[in-house]
């Protein structure tokens, strides 16, 4: 892919070949979903949402290798009831701070 740049509209142009059948199938989706002015607005947003996906996929895998280093802990019928007992700590104070007046400024 070759990309080029205009200095005027700050913007990078790709041309992107495809199969006629494919680009029909996307002419025919843009249209459908109407949210889009046009194929390269559809095409942006894709992108946009992959790389995002990427984002999140690192974050999780950067998740996962913490967890894996992390000190084992035993994982019981007693280790729940204290991961329960601590949600339902942690729901009711939020209940109680919603329920209790907000100061006002003066």
């Amino acid at each position: 892919m070759k990309a080029r740049t205009t200095a005027k509209s700050r913007q990078a142009f790709v041309n992107v070949s495809m199969p006629v059948p494919l680009r029909n199938r996307l002419t025919k989706k843009v249209q459908k979903l109407g949210s889009y002015g046009s194929m390269s607005d559809y095409i942006r947003d894709l992108i946009r949402r992959d790389l995002d996906r990427d984002a999140v996929l690192d974050q999780l895998d950067q998740l996962i290798a913490e967890g894996a280093h992390s000190p084992l802990e035993r994982v019981d019928a007693a280790w729940w009831k204290a991961r329960r007992d601590h949600l339902a700590r942690y729901r009711r104070t939020r209940a109680e701070q919603k329920q209790s007046p907000r100061r006002q400024r003066a």
